[in-house]
């Protein structure tokens, strides 16, 4: 599998399992029995966990995502300088 198969491959599980945990989050206190005044709060609550949850995993993704970057410059940066020391030594 290529690196950016992997990578869209990722994302989309990522964002299937944000998707399926609100939709279970938001289902679980729409049958829950409760006042129409708590269901709120509680949805309301609930929305600002998996948001902070959402944001928090999109900044160690993005981290992740910066460093593959670097490495991935840096190797070919590494190939070039030595093709161009191979290419020398003919």
């Amino acid at each position: 599998m290529r690196f950016a198969d992997r990578s869209t491959t990722i994302r989309v599980f990522l964002l299937g399992s944000a998707i399926g945990a609100g939709a279970g989050a938001v289902l679980g206190l729409l049958f829950a029995p409760r006042s129409r005044a708590d269901l709120r709060g509680d949805v309301k609550s609930k929305a600002g966990e998996l948001l902070g949850g959402a944001q928090e995993c999109l900044g160690r993704a993005s981290n992740r995502s910066s460093f593959t970057l670097q490495d991935a410059k840096q190797v070919e940066r590494d190939e070039s300088a030595m093709l161009l020391h191979a290419g020398s030594i003919k």
